[in-house]
């Protein structure tokens, strides 16, 4: 099976320019006959109909709007948007009714991430006998201290111990297993990444971060996952910590870097062998 992995497409229904971008994404992933999407949060500017309406229109144009075709995972700006104005931003997040956030997101894609009827992060998604999704929510409520803008991660208690739950029993034993999720496994950039990124998230260290990432990623590591797919910090990429092969592709449509490349994920995963290949495509 192949897979599509993009993140951060940040839709605006007003921003015609972004929409084509957007559209022409899509249109490479299904020229190249990729069978599946997976999309790591930050798909809309802010939190309103208009902006997941707009996304559904593109992936239904090119058939993608599918539970077997698309698998997404929230991020920040579907919950608290972005700052229109900086000064009264945390004012506003502190505000966001958090709870009916996530209960819109996972009405509008019920059909993408649940069989039947509805459930809640984690999301357990089975692509075929032997791969499963792990869908994480891990936006972190606000906080004057630790998430005052939003932007923040964490994923909280009762999601980890349903996801121990969950994979430690034997049918999950022998599957390729594909946790999905917003935030990113690093505090802050190492030299491998260009100046400008790594300098952009230095300054940003407060700001861009899921607050409990060795907790999570040593969850992780402990249930056997294969690969991590996350986005965020718009840069694509492939890391590892641990032997695990983790995967950002949020630099897709708009790249934080200098050369402002736009990529994204393919992954092919060649389910007999066990084998995964990774390869970024230019847009």
């Amino acid at each position: 099976m192949q897979i599509a992995h993009i993140s951060d497409l940040h839709i605006d229904y007003k921003d015609r320019k972004l929409i084509k971008e957007i559209d022409k994404l899509v249109r490479i992933i299904q020229k190249n006959k990729i069978e599946h999407i997976i999309i790591t949060g930050d798909m809309i500017h802010l939190p309103c109909e208009k902006n997941y309406w707009v996304l559904k229109k593109i992936l239904k144009k090119y058939g993608y709007w599918d539970y077997n075709k698309l698998t997404v995972t929230i991020g920040n700006h579907e919950i608290f948007g972005g700052a229109e104005k900086t000064h009264t931003f945390p004012y506003q997040c502190k505000y966001t009714d958090y709870k009916k956030r996530v209960k819109n997101f996972l009405s509008f894609f019920t059909e993408i991430l649940f069989c039947n009827g509805t459930s809640s992060f984690p999301i357990f998604k089975e692509l075929s006998n032997n791969i499963v999704l792990i869908i994480i929510n891990s936006v972190a409520h606000w906080s004057q201290n630790k998430n005052p803008i939003g932007s923040n991660g964490n994923v909280d208690s009762i999601q980890i111990k349903n996801l121990n739950k969950v994979l430690r029993k034997e049918n999950y034993k022998h599957y390729i297993k594909i946790a999905v999720i917003h935030h990113h496994f690093y505090y802050t950039a190492n030299k491998t990444y260009d100046e400008m990124h790594r300098l952009w998230l230095y300054s940003e260290r407060d700001t861009m971060v899921m607050h409990n990432f060795r907790n999570v990623f040593n969850h992780l590591r402990k249930n056997k996952i294969d690969l991590i797919l996350h986005g965020h910090t718009h840069y694509t990429n492939l890391y590892k910590k641990q032997n695990i092969k983790i995967i950002n592709s949020s630099g897709c449509i708009k790249p934080l870097s200098q050369v402002k490349k736009k990529l994204f994920t393919l992954i092919d995963l060649k389910e007999e062998m066990r084998k995964i290949d990774i390869k970024h495509l230019e847009c």
